[in-house]
């Protein structure tokens, strides 16, 4: 498919592990230019929103990106003194991807955290390898014991779509146990998550609305849905 589309070159978005290195080798067979853009390595939302300008000069509108930059910027600092003038009670939070392998979830310094932190949440793993970014995989015993007192869940869809109540507890039958579970509060990334770095500004507000509205009131967002 990305032969026929003949791109000129192709913006390459990932880590660079055994299946990106992968993929290069076949992009390079196919005689398919690509450029590396590790928008995912930042630890801040902000950070990864600076990745237009890089877009910006590859397309020759620098300009323009950098007016979407310093506009989306000035949307996150309305959110973040939002919240820092707030003195409601942080809920409790944390993001969680389940596979066969494991529970993955984000180290302290991942950009999905300081997200999270600017809506006003609480991140349950905040001790987790303090200043590093990605994730970390944990054994279903220390998710649960991190997690049990947990007010939201944020499960992170990769692969097959989680969007139920019923599968998430799939996942685990001791997932029933968790507070957010129990009191209906389990939110799952939407299919567009993962491709709208742009609306870093965006997500953040949709946290805070998660985070502040009365439960029950707001079942869905432009990138996340209330599991039921």
């Amino acid at each position: 498919m990305i032969q026929a589309a003949n791109p000129d070159v192709i913006l390459l978005t990932a880590s660079m592990d055994e299946n990106t290195l992968k993929m290069i080798e076949s992009l390079e067979e196919l005689g398919i230019n690509w450029i590396g853009m590790n928008v995912n390595m930042e630890n801040d939302p902000r950070g990864r929103l600076e990745w237009v300008k890089y877009v910006g000069a590859i397309l020759d509108k620098e300009e323009e990106a950098e007016e979407f930059f310093e506009r989306e910027l000035k949307k996150i600092e309305e959110i973040e003194n939002s919240t820092l003038e707030s003195d409601g009670v942080k809920p409790k939070v944390s993001y969680v991807r389940i596979t066969d392998d494991g529970y993955t979830v984000k180290n302290q310094g991942d950009y999905s955290v300081k997200m999270l932190e600017l809506a006003g949440g609480d991140y349950i793993f905040k001790d987790l390898n303090p200043g590093k970014d990605g994730t970390l995989k944990i054994s279903a015993e220390e998710f649960y014991k991190a997690a049990e007192d947990a007010d939201i869940i944020i499960y992170e869809n990769m692969g097959a779509f989680v969007g139920t109540m019923e599968e998430f507890l799939e996942k685990g039958d001791h997932l029933s146990g968790i507070k957010a579970v129990k009191e209906g509060r389990v939110w799952v990334t939407k299919r567009n998550y993962w491709q709208s770095a742009d609306k870093a500004a965006d997500m953040i507000k949709e946290l805070r609305d998660i985070f502040t509205t009365p439960h029950g009131e707001l079942e869905e967002t432009e990138h996340y849905l209330l599991a039921k």
